[in-house]
């Protein structure tokens, strides 16, 4: 079920289930919502907290599920995301267009984090469990996906594995994680120039590089005031707040206290609010 919440009171407007039929006996999970402008896109697990299983299309105007799409044999797990550009949603291996619902399968690299950088390109990372790591972050042109280039991979790099990935400004930050068989890596946030064709060329190096307070951060949000990292590794459950343009760490919160079984699930920004989806509630932080 995904609740729908006044931006200014807090209120819940609406809920929609997805699953009804399972009577909430069955542990379901979302992985990532997105709007296109008319529709909202919600992946969806009905059972397995690990895997969705289920790709919804959802009318803004009145919470009516116009479609779902099989999402159960598709590549990657855990903690996948969907990818906006104009006109596209991107998930796993294919790209699906929001007016017409036309599915592109083996359209682009697989991917379990997004990020368009408003040029015309998407920027990918992926998931150690299905790729090596390898290419761990790449650019596809948003128009032409057979257009694609690695941007940075584990033979220049060394073995890491990328993901989260935001836009802010002119920046591409992707959080770097150890892979798990390497034990000498240390977690760190690179930013790159939020231009994808500055890519196809040779990779190029990061223009910060600096180290990440948490070594597997569930998700990345922000804009001129800050770059806000949810952690989910060796600081889970709390939160950071990063300079945009250097990531220097200015302030952190500890969300859970002495409670480490309270999930923390994703965060998001509107214009006033910072909202963090948690296992039986939503918080909200007030920064303007």
């Amino acid at each position: 079920m995904v609740d729908v919440f006044d931006a200014k009171s807090g209120q819940v407007l609406q809920s929609i289930a997805f699953f009804p039929e399972s009577g909430g006996l069955t542990q379901q999970r979302i992985f990532d919502l997105k709007f296109d402008g008319q529709h909202v896109w919600a992946l969806a697990s009905s059972g397995n907290p690990e895997k969705p299983d289920t790709l919804f299309v959802i009318d803004e105007a009145n919470g009516t599920i116009l479609k779902r799409f099989d999402a159960s044999e598709w590549q990657g797990e855990l903690d996948q995301k969907l990818g906006f550009s104009p006109g596209k949603i991107w998930a796993s291996h294919q790209t699906i267009n929001t007016r017409t619902f036309e599915v592109k399968y083996d359209a682009v690299h697989w991917g379990d984090a997004y990020a368009y950088d408003g040029k015309g390109w998407m920027w990918i990372t992926g998931n150690w469990y299905v790729s090596d790591c390898n290419p761990v972050l790449s650019v596809t042109n948003a128009d032409d996906p057979t257009q694609h280039y690695a941007a940075w991979s584990s033979d220049l790099h060394g073995d890491a594995c990328a993901k989260p990935i935001t836009l802010i400004g002119d920046r591409i930050w992707v959080a770097v994680s150890a892979h798990p068989d390497n034990n000498t890596s240390t977690p760190a946030l690179w930013a790159y120039p939020a231009d994808g064709s500055k890519m196809t060329k040779e990779t190029h190096e990061p223009l910060v590089m600096v180290p990440s307070p948490d070594d597997l951060p569930i998700a990345l949000v922000g804009d001129q005031d800050g770059l806000w990292m949810l952690a989910g590794g060796h600081t889970w459950g709390y939160l950071y707040q990063l300079d945009p343009q250097t990531g220097a760490l200015l302030n952190s919160l500890d969300l859970v206290g002495a409670n480490k079984n309270t999930l923390t699930a994703n965060i998001a920004l509107d214009d006033h609010d910072l909202w963090v989806s948690m296992a039986k509630e939503l918080l909200r932080i007030h920064l303007k």
